[in-house]
């Protein structure tokens, strides 16, 4: 019983420290940089992920080629975990989408997939450290929380639309 607090303890000093890893304000170099450029390059990192998983992506954008002042490296990694996280919800394959568009004066970067969705009880909590709907630890709910955190340093804001067994955007 002693061996299982100290092994508990230890892990949650991890999951502590890797939060902390992620949650500190990395002040990166900030440029105005294509947003086609970095979804291309997202895209590039999990290429492989998507093809033993069968998850055909594409992107488009507006006809004028859009472009954001930005920390590329961060905008990339938020891009990353949330296309990890659609692969994980097409566990038969599917369709992952990037749309690019202004509307209203802003700029829309809308991620979609063909996953299983999200349940309404979760919609609500899917932003929140430590959250997390899979099973067996294979999550410790820091992706979602690392996203919302690199939106929010860059002046923007992050919202989902989901149905169970409709896709997630």
């Amino acid at each position: 019983e002693l061996d299982l607090i100290i092994h508990e303890t230890m892990r949650c000093g991890t999951i502590v420290k890797n939060l902390l890893l992620f949650s500190r304000k990395q002040v990166g170099e900030f440029g105005v940089v294509p947003v086609s450029t970095i979804v291309e390059r997202a895209a590039q990192l999990v290429q492989h992920h998507f093809q033993i998983s069968n998850v055909r992506f594409s992107s488009r954008s507006g006809a004028e080629p859009a472009t954001l002042l930005c920390d590329e490296n961060q905008i990339q990694q938020a891009l990353v975990a949330l296309f990890v996280n659609a692969v994980e919800a097409m566990p038969d394959g599917g369709a992952l989408t990037v749309e690019v568009r202004r509307e209203h004066g802003e700029l829309r970067l809308e991620v979609a997939d063909t996953g299983q969705g999200i349940a309404e009880e979760d919609v609500a909590h899917i932003f929140e450290p430590f959250f997390t709907t899979k099973q067996d630890g294979k999550g410790v709910g820091l992706g979602l929380s690392v996203v919302y955190g690199i939106v929010e340093r860059h002046g923007g804001k992050i919202t989902v639309r989901s149905a169970p067994g409709r896709g997630t955007t």
